[in-house]
């Protein structure tokens, strides 16, 4: 698939979960601003809300570090997500299109996560993550039909993370799973109802989770396959997750799930034959009772 950045399939990976797109990627806030509009507790994590269109955010420009909830709502036609980069502070947009380019990116280029795609218009997807102070970017990979990523038509965001003495805690995980090569292990089956679910990657390679509620009698297959050819009424519907994590990271996922099936997927590349992670087995179906 060819666009006007020339990404390797090492990360162009999040590129197929671009075609789930009936499934369904500024303010000037100043440090001071942010630090007086948190106002005083430590109780719980600082609310990130991002605003998503085709094809652009609106978030803030500058925001605090530690426990943090990034709350994504779309109002698009397309489907988008969050992926979260934490770059030195000597490196800029350029530095991260040029990086991501070759066929392993450079180390300083790190991939905390984010909100992974909800539904176009109607639906929220929502993450918790410590952050760091340092200077961070926030990109949407997904392609539109044309096969151009979102970033090329201009879906990017440079932001500041501040130093917050008075982080909140992160909150506490109610389930927890791990993103290995190649598998999504659970700590116990997920439950109807709600959840705050800490993924963590465990792995060498950086990992995702998609998140797919299925149509009735559909599978997790059948959904593959959907995604491949896009003819007819797509068999379920996008609820989010985290994007590309590198080794070590966590994200804690909240959940509103309502009984049924659900689809699992990674995207990511693999690093050493450039297929997706699914075709390595990083696929799971489960039931929601």
């Amino acid at each position: 698939m060819t666009s006007q950045l020339q990404f390797h399939p090492r990360r162009a990976l999040l590129l197929v979960a671009s075609t789930l797109t009936l499934l369904a990627c500024g303010g000037n806030d100043t440090a001071a601003d942010v630090a007086a509009d948190s106002s005083a507790t430590a109780a719980t994590p600082n609310v990130v809300d991002i605003s998503a269109g085709d094809y652009f955010y609106t978030m803030a420009d500058t925001l605090l570090s530690g426990a943090t909830t990034f709350r994504l709502t779309t109002n698009g036609q397309e489907m988008h997500h969050v992926q979260l980069i934490r770059i030195p502070d000597d490196k800029g947009l350029e530095d991260v299109m040029a990086g991501m380019q070759g066929p392993v990116p450079p180390e300083w280029i790190e991939f905390l996560g984010g909100p992974n795609a909800p539904v176009p218009m109607t639906g929220t997807s929502t993450v918790t993550l410590d952050l760091q102070p340092g200077k961070h970017v926030a990109l949407c990979l997904i392609p539109s039909p044309d096969g151009t990523p979102h970033v090329a038509k201009g879906m990017s965001k440079t932001f500041v993370v501040a130093a917050n003495p008075a982080s909140a805690p992160l909150p506490a995980a109610t389930i927890t799973m791990n993103l290995t090569d190649y598998d999504f292990t659970l700590s116990a089956p997920l439950t109807a109802g709600t959840h705050v679910m800490q993924v963590t990657n465990t792995a060498e390679q950086d990992h995702e989770v998609f998140i797919a509620k299925l149509a009735p009698g559909a599978t997790a297959e059948q959904l593959l396959g959907w995604i491949e050819k896009s003819e007819g009424p797509p068999p379920g519907e996008a609820m989010g997750g985290t994007v590309s994590m590198r080794k070590g990271a966590s994200n804690l996922v909240h959940l509103d799930l309502a009984p049924g099936e659900y689809a699992l997927y990674c995207f990511v590349p693999d690093a050493k034959d450039g297929k997706p992670h699914f075709a390595h087995g990083m696929m799971k179906q489960i039931s929601v009772m």
